[in-house]
């Protein structure tokens, strides 16, 4: 399964990566089965929580076959995928951490400061 963070976090490039991936397999007669499952999975690995809730809102909608989003295409995952991308980095809402994150990074630093603390006051004796 692709990855963000194999192509930057770049929603738009990793989009394009797997399309040029699957006409190639199109063309040699090995489309996968379910190109939109591969699709909608890649695009939740990425850092951003409000963008990872609006692809876990289509994906519901897919998995329980009810809700607006219930027959999406793939072309039209595709394009509301890049469009949200798009928007959040014009507004710059694309790279900010989620306030969990930053604490559970902040609190993890103090923790391994903490560690290596005592690591050396326990050499120095």
């Amino acid at each position: 399964t692709m990855k963000l963070l194999e192509h930057g976090n770049d929603v738009s490039k990793m989009l394009t990566k797997m399309q040029s991936i699957n006409r190639t397999l199109k063309e040699n007669g090995h489309a996968p089965d379910s190109y939109r499952r591969y699709v909608y999975t890649a695009l939740k690995t990425g850092p951003n929580a409000d963008f990872n809730a609006f692809m876990d809102c289509i994906v519901d909608d897919i998995q329980s076959r009810c809700g607006y989003n219930k027959n999406i295409t793939t072309d039209e995952l595709i394009l509301a995928a890049r469009t949200k991308y798009h928007n959040m980095v014009e507004d710059k809402s694309w790279g900010k951490v989620d306030p969990r994150d930053a604490k559970i990074m902040a609190l993890t630093t103090k923790l391994e400061k903490l560690e290596k603390d005592g690591k050396a006051s326990a050499n120095a004796t």
